[in-house]
């Protein structure tokens, strides 16, 4: 009887652990690297063929992705606004507000990292914001999080949550190996 409780127990206790975020949805890729200076970077990024297939070629979207270098405690959120006209680029107001489950990340700011084609029915740019780790690390981790580059925002869908889990339980991983074998971060 006492091995079935602790069973039931273990199961309720770590079986959201195991199942929260081990698979990576198709929208997104994931990436490790070694750097020439031997840090790790890690990337999330959006891919592009499965989001056309999902919601079609001229259909527009919004996602987020992510680079972390750990050894820099440094992150730089990549914000992907694909509409049917350019938003980021014409803005005045270069602030970033982050909105996780309960708390308010401010005194941010985006630049611009890339722009599509004028003449494409879908404007796709791209906005990048350093941030430092820590501050990431309350992303990757919320349950409900929302992004404001000047007057564009947008709640992360339920793919975009997962995805930013997935992406915290690789890092995580890593870095636990990291720690039991001594190595430096």
């Amino acid at each position: 009887m006492k091995s079935i409780v602790l069973t039931i127990f273990a199961l309720l206790v770590f079986a959201p652990v195991f199942t929260s975020a081990q698979t990576l949805p198709s929208t997104f890729t994931f990436a490790r690297e070694t750097t020439d200076d031997g840090g790790i970077l890690y990337s999330l990024s959006m891919n592009a063929g499965e989001i056309i297939k999902k919601r079609g070629v001229n259909s527009p979207y919004r996602i987020v992705g992510a680079v972390v270098r750990l050894d820099t405690q440094r992150a730089v959120i990549l914000f992907a606004n694909a509409q049917r006209q350019f938003q980021l680029a014409n803005q005045r107001d270069k602030s970033v507000t982050i909105i996780t489950d309960s708390e308010k990340i401010e005194g941010l700011e985006y630049k611009m990292a890339a722009q599509s084609e004028e003449d494409t029915v879908i404007k796709l740019e791209i906005g990048n914001t350093l941030m430092t780790y820590k501050e990431f690390e309350k992303i990757m981790n919320a349950g409900s999080v929302t992004v404001t580059y000047g007057a564009v925002s947008y709640q992360l869908d339920r793919e975009n949550i997962q995805a930013l889990q997935y992406f915290a339980a690789q890092i995580e991983k890593d870095n636990k190996k990291t720690r039991s074998s001594g190595a430096p971060r």
